[in-house]
């Protein structure tokens, strides 16, 4: 255990690389880099799922038959599944972002 600042210095002065836990040399930008892509990734997917929810209540809100109703909805599930995909991509790149940082 470490009891004063200047045998603390002196325990990160003999790290050179960097490898102490909690420690940042400063040249993690591409990691910072993913991390901001993949939170942007995130949005466009959460857009997209809104997107749909929209679609869907005011398909819901216009009284359709089911036959319609059900036509409707399909075309929006490639969308749906495709903006969760993004979504799912995005915090992805987020996390590894942060795990190799």
């Amino acid at each position: 255990m470490l009891s004063s600042s200047g045998a603390l210095d002196t325990a990160l002065a003999s790290d050179p690389q960097g490898l102490m836990p909690g420690r940042c040399k400063g040249n993690d930008g591409a990691m910072t880099y993913l991390i901001w892509n993949g939170a942007a990734v995130t949005l466009f997917g959460l857009a997209g799922l809104c997107w749909c929810i929209y679609f869907a209540n005011r398909a819901r809100k216009q009284g359709l038959d089911d036959e319609a109703m059900k036509e409707r909805l399909q075309r929006l599930i490639p969308v749906n599944v495709g903006a969760l995909f993004l979504s799912v991509i995005g915090l992805m790149m987020v996390v590894v972002g942060i795990l190799l940082s």
